[in-house]
This record gives C-alpha cells, structure tokens and sequence, in this order.
C-alpha cells in the first residue's frame, strides 16, 4: 500500500469481515461461506449487502486514492464526484502501478532475498519468476491503454513510465545501487512524488486545472512523505541488532537514522497546512495533526537517548500507527469540510429509525 490514506478504508473493512465472521482468517472464512445457510442478501450499507460492502472497503483500501481525491477536491473547492470516471481512472491506474512496483522489487531483489528471505514465497519456489514475470508485462499494458484513454498529464505519463522502467533497472547501475542503500533511496522513492503528481494531473483533467501549481506539488509531496517516512523508519536498529542486512543506522548510525522519518513526518505536516488552509476545520486539523506529530517524535528522541534494542523493535510499527492515525484525522477533516459526517450520520440515524 503506497498510500497510508486506504489503510482508513481497509480497516473498516478487516472490522467488517470480523463482525460478520467472527474471525480474520480465510481459512475460516472460506469455510463458513461453504456450510453457512445465511446468504448474506439483504442490504447492509448504501443498498450494498455485507459481502459487498466488505469488498468495497477492502478495495478502495488497497488502492487508497479515494483519501487523496477528498483531500484534493477539498483544496480546490471543489464537489465530490465518486462516480467520475477520472476518480476511478486514477484510482485503478495506482493500483495497478502499486503491483507494478512490488513485482518489479520480487524480480530485482532476487539474489538478496534468497539469503536474507529464503522463506519467502519467491525464494522457497512456492511462486515462479516466470510467472511474475508475465503478470508484470499485463499489467504494465493494462496501465497504458488504461491511461491513454482516460489519463492526465502526457508528459507526466511519459515520465513516470521511464522512471518505472528505471526502476526495474536499478537505472543501469545495478552492481552500483543495490549495493548502496541511500542511492537506492534516493533514486527509487522519489517515483512515490511523480505518480502522485500524476494522480493529481488525472483528478485535474476532469476540470481543465493545471497540475504545474504549488497546491499539486505540495499536495503530491505530502503524500509522498508517507512513504518516505515509513521507508527510513523500518529499517532503524541498534548497534548490537546490526546483521549483514544493510539498514539507514547501519549507514549514518542510529540517532541520525532516526532524524530521517521525524524530519519527513515534520515537512508532511507543514505541507498539509499549507493545502489545507481553507479547511472548515483547519485550526482543529492542526492542533490534532502536530500533537500526533509531536508525540511520534518524542518516541523517537527517547530512543535515540535510551538506543534500546525493545524500543528498535517498536519502530515500525509506532510509525504504522502514527500514518494510520494521521490519515484518519486527515480524511476525517477532509470528510467535515465536505459536510459528509453530517449527512453520512443523518442517512444512518434515518435508516435505523426506519427499520426500528
């Protein structure tokens, strides 16, 4: 997931798929669909039944742009369409991308995940190259007719169709990059910036809105620091946790490695303040985002004091839960400005009474 913005999404649907089931697991779930008698029909949500509905949440979850298209309609005073065709455009088109760029790693990090991974499906040959290989050449053909048709920028298209290709050859200097793991994070995770950029082109094709602004830009590097920030903050350890794996403290060393996810973290904030000034709610949106911000930061200075192994080990997962959060304050302030909690709340209070 790219975009931490869908996790919102996914995790109403993970909290409906466990309502309905009573368990998480697809072993479980698979097993119920086969012998239950319930067919699950009836209408849950919007018209959409239960399993619907799961569908729905799952799947803007993964693709996670949906967060993006709120915020972006909010900046530009404009009305949420959910069924435009450019919305659904951008949202497949990051989709698909998303596989493109976790395939394109399968294939690239081959050698290294033999050794350091071999449990992996890949590695353990339960998965063949081959046939990652040829989902890679559909999907990349599926994502360039998808977006001659219906995409954004041409020049950006262009752009980020090098740049992935790029990617895929370590930008012809594999013995160089793969062995370097601040050159590979230099030159492979600004793409997360361009197809950002480009989404933002698609939404503003729809309204002939020029993507050469500061909002777009601003925008797109908000969102980007997402990935950037979760990218450098998984791979922090101490001194005595260092293996042959290459990580940023073993590079920089631990306290300025830790520099690198705060500092990102710190430039999303004060991008989102910057697009989202008229926001119904933008005093409320900035008290909420910098005491998350300042208290994801306090974690990470008391570790660069302590540099306690328990805490390294921690990292990651206090950064899933800060962009988690954050993406929830971020969507839900995009959500009042819209004035959709109102009538969302109203709709449900409605249909309740109703069936009441």
């Amino acid at each position: 997931i790219v975009n931490r913005v869908g996790d919102f999404f996914f995790l109403i649907g993970i909290f409906l798929i466990f309502v309905t089931f009573d368990s998480v697991y697809f072993s479980d779930i698979f097993q119920i669909l086969k012998t239950s008698s319930v067919t699950f029909e009836e209408p849950f949500l919007f018209g959409l039944n239960k399993i619907e509905a799961i569908c729905f949440f799952l799947f803007v979850g993964a693709m996670g742009v949906l967060g993006l298209y709120l915020v972006w309609t909010r900046v530009y005073n404009l009305k949420l369409n959910l069924g435009s065709t450019y919305l659904w455009s951008a949202a497949f088109s990051m989709f698909i991308l998303t596989m493109i760029l976790r395939l394109s790693d399968e294939i690239k990090d081959r050698e290294a995940d033999k050794i350091h991974f071999p449990e992996r499906c890949l590695p353990s040959k339960q998965v063949f190259y081959r046939d990652i290989f040829y989902l890679l050449i559909f999907l990349l053909i599926v994502f360039v007719v998808m977006n001659i048709c219906w995409g954004g920028n041409t020049i950006l298209l262009a752009g980020l169709l090098l740049y992935v290709f790029l990617f895929y050859k370590y930008f012809f200097m594999p013995n160089i990059i793969s062995k370097s793991l601040m050159l590979s994070l230099i030159t492979h995770n600004p793409l997360i910036f361009v197809a950002m950029l480009y989404v933002i082109s698609v939404f503003n094709k729809e309204f002939n809105l020029s993507v050469w602004s500061w909002e777009s830009f601003t925008l797109a590097f908000a969102f980007w620091m997402s990935s950037f920030g979760w990218e450098t903050a998984r791979k922090i350890r101490t001194r005595e946790q260092e293996t042959e794996y290459e990580t940023y403290s073993m590079v920089l060393g631990t306290r300025a490695a830790c520099l690198l996810p705060m500092m990102a973290f710190t430039a999303q904030y004060y991008a989102f303040r910057f697009v989202c000034l008229n926001f119904a709610f933008y005093q409320e949106l900035r008290i909420f985002f910098g005491i998350i911000l300042g208290v994801y930061n306090l974690y990470f200075l008391i570790f660069m004091i302590k540099q306690s192994p328990k805490m390294a080990g921690t990292l990651q997962k206090v950064t899933e839960a800060y962009l988690v959060i954050s993406s929830i304050v971020i969507v839900w302030m995009s959500l009042l400005s819209h004035g959709l909690v109102i009538e969302i709340i109203t709709f449900l209070g409605l249909k309740n009474f109703q069936i009441g």
